[in-house]
């Protein structure tokens, strides 16, 4: 099957989670799944493992403005594992992890928060970030 692994006990294949954030606050916050209003993010359906991130703003950050992004599972940061920064010299950065540091089982929750350092500049920025994760059909 294209895009797949098969091992012994079924078959693993690698998710992408859109997430987006219009007009970034000055305050630490979580990222919407799917562009839609109320930050809610629905259960995995398998077990699996996040295994990257990548974001992208679409202003360039001004100053001492940072903003550090990082997956999360069930609303719980996962950044001493794995995160993203954007500051006025990266407007978009990727960090990729190997598998099974940071797992997941079926019917947790995925998502993307964010933290931030000095003053968010400007408040107009959007942001957009993909969670990649490989998931374990028949695993569950």
């Amino acid at each position: 099957m294209p895009g797949s692994i098969k091992e012994n006990t079924g078959t693993v294949f690698m998710m992408t989670i859109p997430f987006s954030q219009a007009n970034v606050p000055d305050a630490a916050g979580d990222m919407e799944c799917i562009a839609i209003d109320n930050q809610i993010s629905p259960p995995m359906p398998f077990a699996g493992s996040i295994v990257g991130i990548s974001v992208q703003t679409n202003a360039d950050l001004t100053g001492t403005t940072a903003l550090t992004f990082a997956p999360t599972v069930n609303t719980v940061s996962k950044a001493a594992n794995l995160s993203a920064l954007l500051d006025d010299t990266h407007q978009q950065a990727y960090t990729m992890l190997r598998p099974d540091v940071i797992p997941f089982a079926a019917g947790d929750n995925l998502g993307i928060s964010w933290t931030k350092t000095g003053t968010t500049a400007p408040t107009t920025t959007d942001a957009v970030a993909l969670l990649f994760c490989l998931v374990y059909n028949g695993q569950n």
